[in-house]
């Protein structure tokens, strides 16, 4: 295993354990690079230009700002919590650029030579830095059939040969249920929510009251396609995008993922609010640094907008493992009691190794098959919670009435972050981890039969119990008449 060198050494991959990382400040005392030297399955794509620098948290949010941007004016020493030294340096004097930061995180965008990224770390702003890692690359979470000489980590849907029954069971149908016609579904990957076990019925029942009113699902990928009014009707409410780009989808993968969450005809959580985040670009692309950014906009916006209102936040993504995108990722589950929803990704590997899918506390989620296994292209191990439908799953395309489907672990991770909001819905005064925890009681144990050992054997399910109905009125006050009567003697 390789180890960054002199300035400072991250323990990135255990063998033959549970997976690990380690980061260490370097013997001098100056922040860690964790930097190209790394493993190549933690290493991901990066033009070798691009940096994230993580400030500690002694810094303040205004120096952070001013450190970043040179049109910021110098703001009182009292406030920056640094030296008059380090103070009068950014990231400008060292011959970089600074293009987005986060206040609340303490963290910048940086580009910059590597030289250049070394000397800022042995400046006297150095002192006030924690770490500095590359800005990787993050793409949506789709699986794409690997071809000679093709990077396994392509993003597209497999090709089908136009067999229109990819996405339906396999096996023999179900007598339809009661609830028949008015509950059919063509989505298999809806109608295997509902079950127990297989086969199939061909509907999507969930129990009454279920249906996400009142959740707020925040998606976080290319936006949402602002033509398709059919199928998100007036539930889109204010959305955030990173710098360059718009909420207004142009790529299809935030459609989808957000019609498979909460769309009309292809969603679980049917009546839940939508809101798009967009990270990725048109070709479904992005930076760590942008989506921090972003998620830092969710955690301010959302208490501030719909105080104590649920949510769920949805990252049907994937890169690099990031320290950075992490711990944006896991501080709006435990400051601001909102269930996040990640796909493990599409690796073929341990989502340990990946990002946002090793954040702690969120809910991972892995692909399964029409069979109810798993498939080989999703990543697994311990921290991957559960499991979902993840092969030719249909949802919705850009424009009104268009169906697509995808495979890939953002299907699965949709379908679970509308479990989640329709349990939320019901219990809107729960915590987030409650909300986790009713999710594993639900789901389906035991019905994978190839997953490695360590691995939660728990597929999605959303037969919760039914609501409980409401308290009756109160009975009105007994009203007494009293008459006077004559004695009779």
């Amino acid at each position: 295993m390789a180890l960054a060198p002199a300035y400072g050494t991250c323990l990135a991959l255990i063998v033959l354990a549970p997976l690990a990382r380690l980061c260490v400040s370097s013997s001098d005392g100056l922040p860690p690079v964790h930097d190209e030297n790394a493993p190549a399955g933690v290493r991901g794509q990066n033009d070798g230009n691009a940096w994230l620098v993580k400030m500690k948290d002694s810094a303040s949010g205004d120096m952070v700002q001013y450190v970043c941007d040179d049109s910021i004016d110098k703001p009182h020493a009292e406030h920056a919590q640094m030296s008059i030294e380090s103070y009068d340096q950014r990231v400008s004097d060292f011959g970089a650029s600074c293009h987005t930061h986060s206040q609340g995180f303490k963290t910048m965008g940086v580009k910059a030579q590597r030289q250049q990224i070394e000397d800022m770390r042995v400046s006297a702003m150095g002192m006030h830095i924690q770490y500095i890692e590359p800005d990787y690359k993050l793409s949506v979470s789709q699986y794409a059939e690997p071809e000679t000489g093709e990077d396994p980590d392509a993003y597209a849907a497999p090709d089908t040969g136009g067999d229109q029954d990819a996405y339906t069971d396999p096996v023999e149908q179900a007598p339809p249920p009661k609830c028949a016609p008015a509950c059919n579904t063509d989505s298999w990957g809806l109608d295997r929510l509902d079950q127990d076990s297989l086969p199939l019925d061909g509907a999507f029942d969930p129990p009454k009251g279920y249906d996400g009113e009142g959740v707020h699902i925040y998606v976080v990928d290319t936006g949402i396609a602002s033509q398709n009014t059919d199928e998100f009707q007036d539930r889109i409410l204010s959305g955030h995008a990173g710098s360059g780009m718009t909420t207004d989808d142009c790529n299809g993968h935030g459609t989808y993922t957000a019609g498979v969450a909460a769309g009309k005809t292809w969603g679980a959580a049917k009546k839940a609010f939508i809101h798009a985040v967009a990270i990725l670009d048109c070709d479904g692309q992005g930076m760590s640094s942008t989506a921090i950014n972003q998620v830092e906009w969710i955690g301010s916006y959302h208490p501030e907008t719909y105080p104590g209102e649920p949510a769920v936040v949805l990252l049907p993504i994937q890169g690099s493992y990031s320290m950075g995108f992490n711990g944006a990722v896991t501080s709006l589950w435990t400051k601001h009691n909102m269930v996040v929803v990640v796909a493990a990704g599409n690796n073929y590997g341990n989502a340990q190794m990946y990002s946002p899918s090793s954040a702690s506390k969120v809910v991972v989620v892995g692909a399964t098959d029409q069979t109810d296994s798993k498939t080989d292209f999703s990543n697994s191990g311990p921290n991957v919670a559960m499991w979902a439908p993840g092969v030719e799953v249909p949802g919705p395309g850009m424009q009104n009435g268009e169906q697509t489907s995808v495979t890939g672990t953002s299907a699965s991770a949709s379908l679970v972050a509308g479990a989640a909001a329709m349990w939320f819905g019901v219990h809107s005064s729960a915590t987030a981890d409650e909300v986790k925890e009713a999710l594993l009681n639900t789901a389906d144990e035991g019905k994978i039969p190839n997953l490695g050992k360590g691995d939660n054997n728990e597929l999605v399910g959303i037969m919760f119990k039914a609501p409980p109905p409401p308290s009756p009125p109160p009975s009105p006050p007994t009203r007494y008449l009293t008459v006077d009567v004559p004695p009779t003697w």
